[in-house]
């Protein structure tokens, strides 16, 4: 069981924010682009009531389950429990997720470009609702470099990308992201 602990933020300058983690020595560690994510649930909508994820994120040729806690949050930085792993065959994890009664319920895409700044991992996210940054990372490394990159902590973002997305799966192909 790990914990994550990020800040979401809305972006309005994407190239300003690559200078400035340039200029903190800050690595470019993937800009291969694009990821699709597939949101499942069970028919009585349990994990989303219960302000919990489970989800499918393909990315890179690769894919990854992920399940993530109830967040709660301290001066706009986010903390939650979660489990993820990389899984070999995507479409036999939608079909396994199915057979336990849970199936696709939303899904959204994203390009992200990832970033190192010491000990945390800077994501800069474009999305249909537009671009945020995310950093992760352990909370006293988040909080420096949410100062470092000209942030305030009380600019975090307590919305998910599903939420801010609003996207919703195409009719008749639950299992493939629009």
């Amino acid at each position: 069981m790990s914990q994550e602990i990020e800040i979401k933020l809305k972006l309005d300058d994407a190239a300003g924010l690559r200078r400035r983690l340039t200029s903190l020595g800050a690595k470019l560690t993937d800009a291969s682009g694009g990821e699709t994510n597939l949101l499942f649930d069970d028919a009585s909508a349990s994990l989303r009531r219960g302000a919990r994820a489970l989800r499918l994120r393909r990315a890179r040729g690769q894919a990854w389950l992920t399940y993530k806690g109830r967040k709660s949050f301290r001066d706009g930085v986010g903390e939650r429990e979660e489990i993820e792993s990389l899984v070999g065959d995507a479409d036999g994890i939608v079909a396994i997720l199915a057979a336990l009664g849970l199936r696709p319920v939303l899904a959204y895409a994203k390009q992200r470009e990832s970033w190192t700044l010491g000990a945390v991992k800077v994501e800069i996210d474009r999305t249909t609702a537009g671009d945020f940054v995310e950093i992760e990372g352990p909370d006293k490394a988040v909080r420096e470099a949410v100062s470092a990159l000209g942030f305030s902590s009380s600019q975090g973002l307590r919305q998910s990308y599903p939420r801010l997305i609003g996207e919703t799966l195409p009719a008749g192909r639950p299992d493939k992201p629009a």
